[in-house]
């Protein structure tokens, strides 16, 4: 369990803040690239099942969450329980931070013989196989943990027992210890207690059993690959040797872990601990200490470096404190006034040319308040750090609730703004924290093994992060700015800044961040700050871009968004703590001007049927056939029915299968019906479904392709359209035009301040939810539908 959160907050925060964090601190860029897990967007998982719940089963289900990769933890932090975990981890397409009780607990050694390309041998009751070992070269060791690697099963009944000897006459028995199965793993692991052994000296342990068959095969080299000794079998030496891994703890280390200030790891140890890795195909990296005090930072250098120079393909992974506000306990874990700061802490980490850098912090409280001062103020501290040394930014993402540290399990809504508000500072990797549960706390999976409503809460929010994915990582953040309400040291967006949110609604509160890829092109990511409403919101663009699109959280691709180059408006809907991710472009596409649309009215209530619109605009020829292929959320929306809306246009066939995805195939009904110029050719009747939460989902055109008279075909540019659906039931909530789920007087002065307008009014887009019956303008019969339903 991570120490944390309970602990003294940081003094003097803002007044270090205030003067200037820049200075006095050393810049060394980092050299390294930004670390991905196969290519995707790295999603891990902190607090792992532990080695007996260690399955296909239980992997498949960490992937199945879109996960990508586990931090080791949680018992897993010997060889027999890590390579059982690789194996079930490569099976699952999954990665993981591997990490060693030499590392993450214990100074030890490690002596091992990883050869197991021989022909394996058998363990019988009448059958025993022996391996001499030599000891390293250091003093105040025992050998604690003891692995074999085999294959077959061992089964219930029998029991195999390891004896450690002073050499093979067995005059001196060192240490034992017995094994019962069955035994599932393919390395089996003994644990011995008390076999102290003298440095560099060389040792013989025996396995034997009480089973009458055959166990194993027990895997061995095809000649000679161990130095410090060779196996027997029944007391005879052979020419080869058995795989084995031994764990040998020592005297010395930190408080913590097996770092001390004066103290760091073996040559030997480091050497072993990467070679027995570093070929695994599911290995990402070395995770090495979790929360540490600044003053190891010199000896995780050390360390770090060796482990570059032996394995220069895989990350070396260290994660941070997070931020206190009034305590000074980062640099020996007492309250050090002069190295124990914040800013010294996080400088002194970044001076070491990290791989990147990681922290946690979980804003949700057991009392019900968010922790937005400590949120933002990490936030804002740690992004400034990664641009300034160039060092790509993770976090931790709160997925449980403890009673001990005072945090209350997230709601949907806050686990996706934790998430989202995160990426809108440029993390370029998350966490959770944490996925088994530890104790009595409910994690993502819960004490009896099931899964907690936050396992589908992170599911979809992380799905919608891979596709994501390849576009932030490509991303450098810019600026970060904050409406609706300003958190301490983060900057209000300025008033003459090119995005600026408009319309006559409520205003989201929201974050407003500016990226630029490698190419110099233009991101903006939006974030709802309202963690309990959804909002419909414009933007005033005054840049007036030719094309703004929204990169799909379905697909990864760009689409359309709900934008018009003429007025600089762009419009979405924005579920509670969501956000969106747009690219902006100077010129428009090639395809731009023969283009598909798609139109229709949000927000809808929950239960209810609803209709859009799909057509074609910029037709300079004649269209006569259709292929139109769309996407759809089924989580949020399921498809009715589809028809056309012109005489002498038929949709000859609709596929509706796999479930979410829609195509049409539409023809004319002879010359005469052709298409040209813009048109709307066929309604869509969709069902929202019902949500305990408002919610939104996409409708989108992912291909369109157009026939003429002479066969030729054509691309007309995609579209999209985005559904809010209101929670609350099936019933009529017609007149909740600021979407707060009553009717009442802020309703009935939006449709007053908007009283005149109509269909060619130059923000009817934004204002047309006020047009109650629909007939294309805002008059006294939309004032008397809202004043009707208000006096209900």
């Amino acid at each position: 369990m991570k120490r944390k959160k309970g602990q003294k907050r940081l003094g003097l925060f803002a007044a270090w803040m205030a003067i200037g964090m820049l200075f006095g601190s050393t810049v060394q860029a980092s050299s390294n690239p930004t670390p991905t897990v196969a290519g995707e967007f790295p999603i891990g998982i902190f607090w792992n099942p532990p080695p007996s719940e260690t399955s296909d089963a239980s992997y498949a289900d960490i992937r199945a969450m879109n996960a990508n990769f586990i931090v080791a933890t949680n018992l897993l932090t010997t060889p027999a329980t890590t390579d059982w975990a690789l194996e079930k981890a490569a099976n699952n397409d999954l990665k993981i931070l591997v990490t060693d009780t030499g590392v993450r607990w214990y100074k030890s050694e490690w002596v091992s013989q990883n050869s197991d390309s021989g022909a394996g041998v058998y363990l019988r009751n009448d059958r025993t196989l022996g391996q001499t070992f030599l000891t390293p070269n250091q003093t105040d060791m025992a050998v604690w943990k003891l692995s074999f690697k085999k294959s077959g099963a061992w089964p219930s009944g029998t029991t195999a027992t390891i004896s450690i000897y002073n050499s093979p006459a067995k005059t001196t028995l060192i240490g034992t210890s017995t094994l019962a199965g069955p035994i599932e793993s393919n390395y089996p692991e003994f644990n011995i207690n008390g076999a102290v052994v003298a440095p560099n000296t060389t040792y013989y342990m025996e396995l034997t059993t009480n089973s009458t068959t055959d166990l194993g095969p027990f895997k061995t080299s095809t000649s000679d690959a161990y130095s410090g000794g060779q196996a027997y079998i029944n007391g005879s030496p052979q020419a080869n040797d058995l795989y084995f891994q031994m764990t040998l703890p020592r005297n010395g280390g930190g408080n913590w872990s097996a770092f001390s200030p004066t103290s760091d790891l073996s040559d030997e140890y480091i050497e072993a601990f990467v070679n027995h890795y570093k070929s695994n195909p599911a290995l990402l990296g070395y995770n090495l200490v979790d929360e540490p005090f600044g003053d190891i930072f010199p000896t995780l250098k050390k360390t770090t470096d060796k482990i570059r120079t032996l394995d220069p393909d895989h990350m070396a992974y260290v994660n941070l404190y997070a931020l206190c506000e009034d305590c000074f306990h980062y640099y020996t874990g007492s309250n050090d006034f002069v190295n124990g700061g914040y800013q010294n802490y996080v400088n002194g980490w970044l001076d070491t040319n990290p791989d990147i850098i990681s922290f946690d912090e979980y804003p949700f409280r057991e009392d019900g308040v968010f922790d937005e001062v400590t949120h933002y103020k990490t936030l804002e501290y740690f992004r400034e750090r990664s641009l300034l040394y160039d060092t790509d930014l993770w976090a931790y993402i709160q997925s449980m609730k403890s009673d001990y540290f005072g945090m209350v399990q997230p709601t949907e809504s806050q686990m996706r703004f934790q998430i989202y508000s995160t990426l809108a500072y440029g993390a370029k990797g998350f966490v959770y924290y944490t996925y088994h549960t530890a104790g009595t706390d409910d994690a993502i999976i819960l004490p009896d093994g099931s899964k907690n409503v936050t396992y589908n809460y992170a599911k979809n929010i992380n799905a919608e992060v891979l596709n994501l994915g390849t576009a932030l990582l490509s991303l450098t953040s810019k600026d970060v700015y904050h409406t609706g309400g300003v958190p301490p040291f983060a900057r209000a967006l300025p008033s003459t800044y090119f995005w600026q949110p408009s319309g006559t609604g409520p205003e989201m509160p929201m974050i407003v961040s500016r990226f630029e890829n490698e190419d110099g092109r233009e991101y903006v990511m939006v974030v709802n700050k309202d963690m309990e409403n959804a909002h419909s919101q414009s933007f005033a663009l005054s840049t007036l871009p030719d094309s703004v699109r929204e990169v799909s959280k379905t697909t990864g691709l760009e689409t359309t968004a709900a934008y018009n180059a003429g007025t600089g408006v762009l419009s979405a809907d924005f579920a509670p703590g969501e956000g969106r991710l747009y690219v902006l472009d100077e010129e428009a596409p090639a395809s731009a001007e023969l283009k598909t649309t798609i139109t229709g009215v949000s927000p809808v209530q929950a239960g209810n049927k609803f209709t859009v619109q799909v057509g074609l605009s910029g037709v300079t020829g004649s269209v006569y056939a259709q292929d139109i292929k769309l996407d759809y959320d089924p989580a949020v929306m399921e498809f009715v029915s589809a028809k056309s809306l012109k005489q002498g246009i038929k949709v000859v066939r609709t596929i509706k299968e796999p479930v979410g995805k829609l195509r049409l195939l539409i023809a004319s009904e002879g010359a005469g019906h052709g298409i040209t110029g813009t048109e709307e050719i066929v309604e869509l009747t969709f069902k929202a479904k019902t949500l305990t939460q408002t919610a939104s989902g996409v409708i989108s055109i992912s291909s369109a392709t157009l026939g003429d008279v002479g066969g030729n075909e054509t691309e007309a540019a995609s579209s999209s359209l985005s559904m809010l659906v209101t929670s609350g039931g099936s019933g009529n909530n017609a007149g909740d035009i600021n979407h707060d789920g009553k009717v009442s007087v802020g309703d009935l002065s939006i449709v007053a301040a908007n009283y005149g307008k109509n269909s060619s009014s130059p923000d009817w887009e934004q204002v047309k939810q006020a047009d109650l019956n629909k007939d294309g303008k805002i008059d006294i019969e939309d004032l008397a539908a809202v004043a009707r339903r208000i006096a209900e």
